[in-house]
């Protein structure tokens, strides 16, 4: 998983993420969100949208 840029949509922080299996994902995070909250969440979406396409594929 690889983090390409963050931007701001409607005031909120948005980050552009490229999974391992390539999937380009946006993930909109909160403010008040720490640093690693950030990371956290950002590594659980970009493993869910791996597994289901992973799912789709099989």
């Amino acid at each position: 998983m690889k983090i390409l840029r963050k931007i701001y949509e409607d005031e909120k922080p948005k980050y552009h993420v490229k999974t391992d299996l390539g999937l380009i994902i946006k993930v909109t995070v909160s403010d008040e969100m720490t640093e690693y909250e950030i990371n956290e969440l950002i590594n659980i979406v970009a493993q869910n949208m791996d597994n289901k396409l992973k799912n789709n594929i099989e």
